[in-house]
Parts: C-alpha cells; sequence; structure tokens
C-alpha cells in the first residue's frame, strides 16, 4: 500500500527526473524546499 506521502515523493521526485530530461541545460539553483523532514524521512525506509 502506498501512503499518501510516498506518493508526493515519488511525484516530486519524477517531475525533477523529466525536467532534467526534457531540458539538460536547465540548472536548478535550489531543491532546498523539497527537503522537509517527512520527505527525509521517507527517502531514508
Amino acid at each position: 500500500m502506498i501512503t499518501k506521502l510516498v506518493s508526493k515523493t515519488l511525484k516530486v521526485l519524477m517531475a525533477i527526473a523529466i525536467r532534467a530530461r526534457e531540458d539538460p541545460t536547465c540548472k536548478f539553483t535550489s531543491l532546498a524546499h523539497l527537503l522537509t523532514e517527512d520527505f527525509l524521512k521517507e527517502c531514508n525506509r
């Protein structure tokens, strides 16, 4: 069973991956807003 947090985490990571793949010249200046406590806990699982 996928929780809402896992689903949200996957959506965020997929959005970053898609953006990077579609525009190789794109530079991510900051992804710090993604580093919430819940996000990091889920990534650690």
